[in-house]
């Protein structure tokens, strides 16, 4: 189905939740290869929990994108326990070129929320925002993994977003962790901590090369940055019997 051409939000949700959304075309053509100069938001969920955006095979993919303006974003979510799975998130749907947002994702004050799933496979590509490719702010407990942010589907071409992933005054949060993101080839940093992120986790990744995990595919800022004020977060480090073990985050 595809939805366009409106100016707050492509689907709203202020409801229990529960619900899936899947096989859309939200701010793209039938075509799926041109923006239809939507601003607003693609999916806001401002309530409820439970709810799946995307899922496991090719038919359930969303492609959500073109979403501008200030607040423009591809998926916006205010709730908890919600899963974003195989989707393209600022590009075409061939996850080839973008069509961008403004961001990519948005989580405020949300907790246990999954963008990704537990392979490295470019699960969701989340690409070509002119903003941030994943933004968190005050969440809790969210885990980011097997996403390909800032490359094509292929996770060896960039489509930059500005910033790949931000997290602003949020505590215990996973960016990779068991299964790592590529996080590369965005105009600015990679991953920012800023605003007293506390006790977050970046493990597992590979940051500023290819999904092959030798080509250079870098960042145009730092890899990871940790702004001041934040503190006790784990970057790059594997616990093993023996302990700590670094992991490379070029």
């Amino acid at each position: 189905m595809s939805i366009t051409i409106n100016q707050a939000h492509d689907l709203f949700v202020d409801d229990e939740g529960g619900h899936i959304f899947s096989g859309n075309f939200l701010g793209v053509d039938v075509s799926g290869t041109l923006g239809d100069g939507t601003d607003g938001t693609g999916i806001f969920l401002n309530s409820g929990e439970d709810t799946l955006i995307g899922g496991d095979f090719t038919e359930d993919r969303n492609v959500i994108s073109g979403h501008g303006g200030e607040g423009g974003a591809g998926i916006w979510i205010n709730t908890r326990l919600t899963t974003v799975e195989g989707n393209y998130i600022g590009t075409d749907r061939n996850g080839a070129v973008a069509i961008p947002n403004t961001y990519g994702v948005i989580m405020t004050a949300g907790d246990g929320n999954v963008i990704g799933c537990e392979v490295l496979d470019g699960d969701n590509v989340i690409s070509g925002n002119t903003n941030i490719g994943v933004s968190i702010g005050d969440g809790c407990g969210n885990l980011v993994e097997g996403n390909f942010i800032g490359t094509d589907k292929t996770g060896q071409v960039a489509i930059p977003n500005k910033t790949g992933i931000q997290l602003s005054n949020s505590i215990f949060n996973a960016i990779g962790f068991g299964f790592g993101n590529v996080i590369s080839g965005n105009t600015e940093d990679g991953v920012v901590l800023k605003d007293a992120s506390s006790a977050n986790i970046v493990q597992t990744n590979l940051i500023g090369v290819a999904f092959d995990g030798t080509t250079p595919l870098g960042n145009g800022g730092n890899g990871v940055e940790v702004y001041t004020g934040s503190t006790d977060n784990i970057i790059g480090e594997i616990l093993s019997s023996s302990g700590p073990v670094p992991e490379s985050q070029d």
